[in-house]
């Protein structure tokens, strides 16, 4: 993280002019007012760079945004930016449609064209701003999503998505993995992008790119409880059962036998270590419930019993086959 500029480091009759020259520089060319006349002006500017986006954040008070058409043609590169109100109530302008902006919601702002954004009072928000290139989609698009934000199916995921990143914004950027977040947060916004613009053979391409991984990643991290189920992945993902389904079927996936294989691997992986916990207690943990059930699936997965798999390990040995996932 950068912290551009924290007002309060400043004499109160030089903070004005230094944030708004701090503002200036840290994002695309537009006109911008600051609020709180006759009283100090307290207010904080952080930047983030993750992969091929860029992250602001601004705390201030009574902020206007105002960027004209030729501010819009004059920038390179071309790009979009998905923005969360954190504090306050903010409203934006595009055009002649105007829309109020809620903590917690996420809109589209297409930085080709001209756009007004304010709040009053004490306010925050924070923007993931993107090149069109990245996302390999078209302003238009993009323009035509933003009304339609909330009727897509996706929405409700990426804003869960979004609104984590901005909280943990500082952890993620600044993790060697980072570069992994970016690229999801991309593809989950072209995704989005494409579904809110009724473009369904974008949609179609963009949809399972985006929450495939993210599917997987959810199953994984969830293998060990019992209730994990299909419709309480769906629900997760925000996706409906009937889509998760599609999903499976598009990459060649049953999901319930895929789940059952995992958790046999994870089985394995503990049996075949240094733990003390009984064939039926490792059983229970991976989700069966039934020992003799688990021990039916687990010797035709891997040719060998629990109890043979363990003491197999204990020797020193390790028996490998071709079922071996």
């Amino acid at each position: 993280m950068t912290v551009v500029l924290d007002t309060r480091d400043l004499p109160v009759e030089d903070r004005r002019e230094a944030l708004y020259e701090a503002f200036t520089s840290s994002t695309v060319s537009q006109k911008v007012a600051f609020g709180g006349e006759g009283a100090p002006l307290v207010a904080k500017i952080e930047a983030w760079t993750l992969g091929a986006a860029r992250v602001l954040q601004v705390n201030a008070p009574d902020l206007g945004l105002e960027r004209t058409e030729r501010q819009a043609r004059s920038d390179m590169p071309e790009l979009l930016a998905v923005a969360i109100v954190l504090r306050g109530l903010g409203r934006f302008r595009f055009g002649a449609e105007s829309f109020e902006a809620s903590p917690g919601q996420i809109n589209l702002v297409d930085m080709t064209a001209p756009y007004k954004f304010s709040w009053s009072g004490s306010g925050g928000g924070w923007a993931f701003k993107v090149p069109y290139g990245q996302l390999r989609l078209d302003p238009p698009m993009a323009r035509k999503a933003t009304s339609r934000l909330r009727a897509s199916p996706l929405y409700g995921l990426v804003a869960d998505h979004i609104g984590r990143l901005a909280r943990d914004i500082d952890i993620i950027a600044g993790d060697p993995a980072g570069l992994g977040a970016a690229v999801a947060t991309t593809q989950l916004i072209r995704a989005l992008v494409a579904s809110a613009a009724d473009d369904d053979r974008a949609a179609q391409e963009t949809s399972g790119e985006a929450l495939w991984p993210l599917t997987l990643a959810y199953i994984d991290a969830h293998l060990t409880e019992r209730d994990l189920s299909p419709a309480r992945i769906a629900a997760a993902n925000n996706i409906s059962l009937r889509y998760l389904y599609k999903l499976c079927a598009r990459h060649d996936l049953r999901l319930g036998e895929w789940i059952v294989e995992r958790r046999l691997r994870g089985a394995r992986q503990e049996l075949e270590g240094p733990g003390s916990r009984t064939v039926a207690a490792i059983a229970c943990r991976w989700g069966f419930s039934d020992p003799a059930h688990f021990s039916g699936r687990f010797r035709h997965a891997f040719a060998m019993s629990p109890r043979e798999c363990r003491n197999l390990a204990r020797a020193g040995g390790r028996f490998i086959t071709e079922q071996d996932p």
